[in-house]
């Protein structure tokens, strides 16, 4: 991490890093070199919104850390190591008392020295490594007591380290070496916890645990081992953390596969920082921040109302809820609606189905809440003489079994005036310019005769038909679009009571997208309706789908 955020660069370069923040988030410290600086140890700093950045040097008289490590909640309190004669030894800065030196706990000369690695929450206990008569111990250290060792697991080579401390000063974590037991003589760390009352406890089998951080209340441990982070609560023993998100948190996407190598914990336990490998990327690693905080269920500010909306007409359900990360799902009757998934549920042209009573379940991780009903009338339509006025269907025409076929009835008494249209190499100019239309289509006009479909009228050119003059006219009049291209076919028929279908395809065989038209050129008032309308013919995707469309006459709704 960089501390260019706090204009780090403009006063420090080379081996920035920054170790600490303090529990009330007002301090941060770590260490670098000034620019300018030939030292080739580095200087630790302190950043305040106060003070901005200064370095302890400057602060202490000269007599500074070179390692700054820990901080106390209130950042009062700086712990790390420091140059004591002719070793480094952990040292406790405060502003008041300046640097003090912690000592060490012995052991060959050559190998003498200690390093404090995290001070507690009000600055009274610091834990790190020293030099021992027996290895590498870990350490306690207070005013009262001094530098205390916390000792090992038992093992020909001793040696462990205190990595992190609770608020209170009573629980400390981190490792220590124990044998392997595979008979090679090569020693690897184990995490452990300890308290006074119990001494050091083994808290993870995992291979290689080493104890990164505590809460706190001492009660969750966060680490890392060669198969990955672990986390450990008290009551409930340790495993890999992955696996504990797994099992007892749902955050939207699967964490099966992923390494999550948790370094740090909140006070209360609930936020955890660290980085981990997603299994499906190139190995790099990521860093994350989990918050596993029970959130607050959330709660309804204003329901939906009830509502009365005609027969076609629109309307829209709103709910507003307190909370975070809210998700929504509006129910009709009970049964969830689906794709109605937002704080407003629209009803763009109600229907007699639409009726009825609407809730919405408004949800986060923290539970969920129901609305008070809305009751929704949908007002039956008025009497009216709408009727369809155009059926077009969009699709590709194929050959063979696969050409277009549109089908409708005619019922009434008299006779319906249709103007019937296959384009399709219109579509291929300006201003449609779709390169797949069909060429050159054709179509032949069927009608039953109680036994099998026979044929009535067929075309291929359009200004062929003997009817020209008509078909210019009706095609205006009921605002059916330009025929550009002359290979297009139109047919203006007038047709009684019965059951009709028309084949459109291409000249030879040829295939492409097409449209098919059929129009009422009726004026309202006719004794004869369209009953009924349907299509046949080749479903595909992208280009190749079908889209009908139906157009209504403005008397009303039908």
């Amino acid at each position: 991490m960089r501390l260019s955020l706090f204009d780090y660069e403009e006063r420090f370069e080379l081996a920035r890093s920054v170790h600490a923040v303090s529990g009330d988030g007002s301090t941060i410290v770590g260490d670098g070199n000034p620019v300018g600086s030939t030292r080739t140890n580095h200087t630790p700093f302190r950043w305040t919104a106060e003070s901005g950045l200064v370095d302890l040097e400057a602060l202490s008289g000269g007599t500074v850390t070179v390692w700054a490590k820990g901080v106390s909640s209130d950042g009062s309190v700086i712990v790390g190591s420091g140059p004591v004669g002719d070793i480094s030894e952990a040292v406790r800065w405060d502003p008041v008392n300046g640097t003090i030196a912690l000592g060490h706990l012995g052991g060959p000369v050559q190998d003498q020295g200690s390093l404090a690695f995290a001070v507690n929450s009000d600055g009274s206990v610091i834990v790190g490594s020293s030099s021992s008569p027996k290895g590498g111990e870990a350490f306690r250290w207070t005013a009262e007591t001094g530098m205390v060792g916390l000792g090992a697991f038992p093992n020909p080579f001793f040696g462990s380290r205190a990595t992190d401390v609770s608020r209170d000063g009573t629980v400390v974590v981190g490792w220590s070496d124990i044998e392997n037991d595979d008979g090679s003589g090569d020693n690897y760390p184990k995490a452990f916890r300890w308290t006074e009352e119990e001494g050091m406890v083994r808290i993870s089998e995992l291979y290689r645990s080493e104890a990164t951080a505590v809460s706190g209340d001492g009660n969750i441990v966060i680490g890392a081992s060669r198969e990955g982070g672990f986390i450990w609560i008290e009551g409930l023993g340790s495993q890999l953390f992955v696996d504990y998100l797994i099992s007892n948190f749902d955050f939207g996407f699967d964490l099966t596969g992923w390494k999550l190598a948790p370094n740090g914990i909140s006070d209360d336990g609930t936020k955890i920082v660290g980085r981990g490998t997603d299994p499906n990327g190139n190995g790099e690693r990521e860093p994350f921040l989990i918050d596993l905080a029970p959130q607050d269920p959330p709660a309804i500010t204003t329901s939906p109302i009830e509502a009365t909306v005609n027969t076609a007409g629109s309307t829209t359900l709103s709910v507003e809820a307190s909370g975070e990360e809210l998700t929504y799902q509006w129910q009709l009757n009970g049964v969830e609606i689906p794709g109605a998934t937002e704080s407003t549920y629209t009803i763009p042209s109600a229907q007699r189905y639409h009726g009825g009573d609407y809730v919405a379940i408004v949800a986060n991780g923290g539970g969920s809440v129901a609305s008070a009903s809305a009751s929704v009338t949908v007002a039956p339509p008025p009497s009216s003489d709408a009727r369809l006025t155009n059926l077009s269907t969009r699709a590709m025409a194929l050959s063979g079994n696969d050409v277009l076929i549109p089908g409708f009835v005619i019922s009434g008494t008299g006779t319906k005036s249709l103007l019937i249209r296959a384009v399709g190499a219109t579509l291929r100019k300006d201003p449609f310019n779709i390169a797949t239309a069909l060429e050159d289509p054709t179509m032949t006009l069927k009608q039953w005769d109680g036994s099998t479909f026979v044929d009535l009228a067929s075309n291929d050119n359009w200004d062929t038909n003997a009817n020209l003059t008509e078909i210019e006219a009706v095609s205006g009049a009921v605002g059916a679009f330009a025929l550009s291209d002359s290979r297009d076919s139109v047919l203006l028929a007038d047709l009684g009571e019965g059951q009709y279908t028309v084949i459109a395809g291409g000249v030879g065989d040829l295939t492409g997208v097409a449209i098919v038209e059929l129009y009422d050129a009726d004026d309202a008032g006719s004794g004869t309706v369209l009953a009924n309308i349907s299509n046949r013919g080749f479903v595909g995707t992208g280009a190749s789908i079908m889209i009908p469309g139906i157009s209504v006459s403005s008397e009303g709704p039908k």
